[in-house]
């Protein structure tokens, strides 16, 4: 429905709406671009990405996750959280396919293997310490 609207929406020129949207983007170093608008794109991985790390424990195991794996009992001691917490946000975060867990004996090590996730929180953390 949104998508039938923007398409009935003219802009001064005619053209659709979306064919004039350009997203400023700002790259290291100083550099500015634009990006189009691409109508195709859903964003529906990306958007499920950002669900799974808007919330704050969720995003402290992946922030934590990135530098090394660690396993379940080494997360919820970091974090002071009881063990089926942690173990639930975990399952969200594997289901979501964020995190693998590696088994090693009886313990399970978890490591963040999707590289959208890893970029996402190496931006905000690097936007965080540059403030």
């Amino acid at each position: 429905m949104y998508v039938e609207i923007l398409k009935k929406r003219r802009n001064a020129v005619g053209r659709n709406f979306c064919d004039a949207i350009k997203f400023p983007i700002n790259l290291r170093g100083g550099t500015d671009r634009t990006m189009e608008f691409d109508k195709m794109q859903t964003f529906e991985r990306e958007a499920e990405i950002l669900k799974v790390l808007g919330h704050p424990v969720r995003l402290k195991i992946v922030a934590g996750l990135m530098s090394n794996s660690c396993n379940v009992k080494k997360i919820w001691e970091c974090l002071g959280l009881p063990q089926a917490t942690v173990s639930q946000h975990l399952a969200l975060l594997k289901n979501k396919q964020i995190i693998q867990g590696r088994r090693d004996g009886v313990e399970v090590f978890y490591q963040v293997v999707c590289p959208e996730a890893r970029k996402i929180v190496g931006a905000l953390f690097e936007q965080i310490s540059c403030q």
